[in-house]
């Protein structure tokens, strides 16, 4: 699956990248606020609401911070363990009982070794893909293999609302069909978009520092969606397009063109 595999090597780079880890500091949290943590044993989160944060009674010189837990109900500690136990805003639905950070947390951490608390404790809309329904089912399959452990693309791209069961409910990506409404206010860091139709329909919805488009030779918008496109780079084949790159296309795609903004 093209637009898959492209944003997953854009992810591989990213998630090598100190600045994508930095995470919000206990001062950010507002009272009311939705919030997970990772559990004692660091395998599933839970979920609560932030109270607020004030200097500590226990620590002459620390703070500390409240929240009500949705199993427990209310909790103080110190604010240590904010850092420690992943705190982090969360605007998902509410949950009462633990969600497992991944339901394939092997193959996670092959993909990005030391990395899985920190991909599936916090949520960043970092990829958006935008494609027919077909890409969906492509993210969902199992076909790719790290270190003898067999995955999928969704269990890296962390895809909202694609499969949600069994995991983290923080997200790093998202899905969009071109059939839907138009877009309003997203931005992302990468966006693949797979096929005309997804260009022509949703390219002045998304905002993103980064885009990847991708068109097959039989496409009949295929020159109408090129020549709309400014600041464009790209890669053919068996196409009389004069461009040319570095980039190597995968086996079995014709055409392939990115655009970065200025």
């Amino acid at each position: 699956m093209v637009s898959g595999l492209l944003a997953a090597g854009y992810a591989s780079s990213r998630y090598e990248s100190p600045d994508f880890f930095a995470r919000q500091p206990l001062d950010s949290l507002k009272e009311g606020e939705q919030i997970t943590w990772l559990t004692a044993d660091l395998s599933g989160l839970k979920h609560g609401v932030f109270g607020c944060s004030k200097p500590s009674t226990r620590s002459p010189m620390g703070m500390e911070f409240s929240y009500v837990c949705s199993q427990q109900g209310p909790v103080s500690r110190l604010a240590e363990f904010f850092d420690k136990f992943r705190f982090a805003q969360y605007q998902g639905t509410p949950f009462v009982n633990t969600r497992p950070l991944s339901r394939n947390v092997g193959f996670v951490e092959s993909f990005a070794p030391g990395r899985t608390i920190d991909l599936t404790t916090q949520s960043k809309q970092e990829i958006c893909i935008v494609g027919d329904v077909d890409v969906r089912a492509d993210l969902l399959c199992r076909e790719l293999s790290c270190d003898g452990i067999v995955g999928c693309l969704d269990d890296v791209l962390r895809v909202e609302h694609l499969d949600d069961s069994g995991e983290s409910p923080h997200y790093l990506s998202l899905y969009v069909n071109p059939a839907s409404r138009s877009l309003s206010d997203v931005t992302t860091n990468f966006t693949v978009y797979d096929g005309s139709k997804a260009v022509r329909r949703q390219r002045n919805y998304v905002n993103s520092m980064t885009s990847v488009v991708i068109l097959d030779r039989w496409d009949p918008h295929a020159r109408e969606v090129i020549t709309g496109l400014k600041n464009l780079k790209a890669r053919s084949r068996g196409v009389d397009l004069k461009l040319t790159s570095t980039l190597t296309l995968p086996e079995g795609i014709e055409y392939m063109g990115w655009t970065f903004a200025k």
